[in-house]
């Protein structure tokens, strides 16, 4: 007999525990299958819708994330700690893992990133455009001689 929907669904979410859990790819496969009664070729499938919808949900949270599947199950397992650290009064363990879903969800400016506003921007292309200039005019000065940089100092006679 198929599975409703429901039941699906309800088999996909203990297959993402299973793996917020640290089983891996094949051993959820093969649990699913087993437990469930159903064929490794389906168990495949919903393991496959499981990992489309944490893509989705790690694309979500960082669109450029090189593997949003990771990222999600990172943060769920993160929550998972923390709700264990909760439950058993363990507020140093409950925040270090809040601390670190909250890293991975980028809630923290990142340490390393530096914040360029535009009229900064505008600023350094103005710089550069400056310091181009004067090695322009420095290379010209030693090409025509003091005299040709300095004009005032050609009006002076020669002694």
């Amino acid at each position: 007999m198929p599975r409703t929907k429901q039941q699906r669904e309800a088999q996909l979410r203990v297959m993402e525990k299973a793996l917020v859990e640290g089983l891996t790819p094949d051993e959820v496969v093969a649990a699913a299958a087993s437990r469930f009664g159903i064929s490794t070729q389906a168990a495949q499938r919903d393991l496959n819708t499981l990992r489309e919808r944490l893509a989705a949900q790690g694309r979500a949270i960082r669109p450029t994330v090189a593997d949003p599947v990771a990222l999600a199950l990172a943060i769920l397992r993160r929550d998972r700690i923390y709700q264990q650290a909760i439950q058993h009064n363990d507020r140093r363990i409950a925040l270090e893992a809040e601390k670190d879903r909250c890293r991975l969800l980028g809630v923290y400016p990142d340490d390393h990133a530096v914040a360029v506003e535009p009229e900064d921007a505008d600023l350094d292309r103005a710089i550069e455009r400056e310091l181009a200039n004067l090695a322009a005019s420095r290379s010209a000065t030693a090409a025509e001689g003091t005299a040709a940089a300095y004009p005032r100092l050609a009006d002076l006679p020669a002694d």
